[in-house]
């Protein structure tokens, strides 16, 4: 049997470090790519020059600048973009298919994203539809492995890490609400992609479960008291809500691990973590 071999970019982060397990999992040999060649001034030959040598059958690329808040925007489009459009044009021209890891904060408060953060997984998102390739559309993330994600961390892990420190977490209010998905659903999500590529092709996909939820359900599920903050500390452009839509995600694909079922695996995880974290 031919080996499989798939290209990662992100690997150290949240997302890529379960993602990489889940492959190793499924037999691929995994090339792994981190920011790191960034710091070359000819980082573009750098980048080709790993891919030339990795010759993988796939690429997923997850690597990306996450800090929504950040305002640097040589800083966020060179990670989110130009290594997007290098990686994409490479994998065109090789035939290797590539599964790009977008984000559902494109689609903003009015159609429009919001933040720079949002602006360049759009204008990544755009480049990679233009060359054929799948572009994922996460909704808001959560689940084992961004303990080091700090204020960018879910807020189902915020929640508990002030409630393990003694603090409170107050909520915005106006009751906002998200389509919370479990890390294990965006693995699925893109290695169901990669075993029927050649039938999703050229198209941006939802993943998500399909259904928003409260922040003071996710306070609930974890057993944290709810409490709200003043409305004047609400961000100009928060996005008040996202939900997956069931026609826009891959055909044949759909969420395994529901809000609750993902809120109980993660409340007993974190449960473990911060009780070895005060040992």
């Amino acid at each position: 049997m031919k080996e499989k071999y798939a290209l990662l970019t992100g690997f150290t982060g949240f997302i890529g470090k379960n993602l990489n397990k889940a492959l190793n999992d499924q037999g691929f040999k995994v090339a792994l790519i981190s920011e790191m060649y960034i710091i070359d001034e000819d980082w573009r030959h750098k980048l080709i020059e790993i891919l030339d040598t990795a010759i993988p059958d796939c690429v997923f690329h997850v690597g990306a600048c996450a800090d929504t808040m950040c305002n640097d925007v040589n800083h966020m489009m060179t990670r989110n973009y130009e290594t997007t459009v290098v990686i994409s044009d490479w994998c065109r021209d090789n035939n290797v298919p590539m599964i790009f890891s977008s984000s559902a904060a494109i689609e903003g408060t009015c159609g429009l994203p919001a933040n720079l953060y949002a602006w360049s997984k759009k204008a990544a998102e755009d480049y990679v539809l233009t060359n054929g390739q799948i572009a994922l559309r996460y909704y808001n993330v959560y689940g084992p492995g961004e303990e080091n994600k700090e204020k960018m961390a879910s807020v189902a892990y915020q929640a508990y890490d002030a409630k393990a420190s003694g603090k409170s977490f107050p909520l915005y209010p106006g009751v906002p609400k998200r389509d919370f998905v479990h890390v294990e659903v965006v693995v699925l999500a893109n290695v169901h992609a990669y075993e029927n590529y050649s039938s999703l092709e050229k198209k941006a996909y939802h993943v998500g479960t399909g259904e928003s939820h409260t922040f003071e359900e996710v306070l609930e599920a974890l057993e944290i008291p709810v409490e709200h903050t003043h409305e004047a500390f609400i961000p100009e452009g928060y996005q008040f809500y996202t939900k997956a839509d069931p026609e826009e995600m891959m055909p044949g694909w759909t969420a395994k691990t529901t809000f609750a079922q993902g809120m109980n695996i993660y409340y007993e995880y974190l449960k473990i973590v911060f009780s070895k974290s005060n040992l």
